[in-house]
């Protein structure tokens, strides 16, 4: 994720990692912590997500806080991710947030393949939010969400699907970014705020 751009132009001087014991900081480790990238694995995400969102409201200095929730099964349909953005909303005063939620990883590498970014409030069926099976780039999950915190208006809950056929309309969407010469935020940005709409 540390890339050439954040080397060249000092960033990473800026920045401070710190890798936390379990999922949920103390607020101690929290201290003067201004952005937060957490990562949600499955499971009972519901209860993770309610401990990320209650210790960053605790924490004065949390401004921003991307979560990415990935190994999403089958099993979870969108009214069960409504339920938790109208929870994140209840308890997020004091900070923004992005939570981009994805289905098991593949190991396919960043920007190798198109992708789809859809808002969990424009999901109007309560059909499962993925098929069986069904994956999507590590490498690109770590990017959307990190690029999320620089993106005015990536605030709220999306869902990132992967689009591996190029004829779809999120495939040829990416190609003409890409080839046009748009930068990965530009692209993620458009994708976030725009999609295939």
């Amino acid at each position: 994720m540390i890339g050439r751009n954040a080397r060249y132009t000092g960033l990473l001087d800026k920045l401070e990692f710190i890798e936390g014991s379990s999922i949920v900081p103390s607020h101690e480790q929290l201290r003067d912590v201004n952005s937060w990238v957490v990562n949600v694995a499955g499971g009972d995400y519901l209860d993770t997500l309610t401990l990320v969102v209650e210790a960053a409201e605790k924490a004065d200095s949390v401004k921003n806080v991307a979560i990415l929730l990935s190994g999403v099964g089958s099993d979870v349909t969108s009214s069960a991710l409504k339920e938790m953005e109208d929870m994140i909303k209840s308890k997020a005063t004091t900070f923004n947030y992005t939570v981009v939620i994805v289905p098991q990883w593949n190991d396919i590498p960043e920007a190798q393949c198109s992708y789809g970014v859809m808002n969990v409030t424009d999901v109007t069926d309560d059909a499962p939010l993925f098929a069986a099976g069904e994956s999507f780039s590590r490498q690109e999950s770590l990017r959307i969400v990190t690029e999320c915190l620089a993106i005015e208006g990536a605030k709220g809950c999306v869902i990132a699907k992967s689009y591996p056929d190029k004829s779809s309309v999120e495939g040829m969407l990416i190609q003409s970014m890409r080839e046009s010469g748009f930068s990965r935020i530009e692209e993620v940005g458009m994708m976030v705020m725009n999609g295939s709409k």
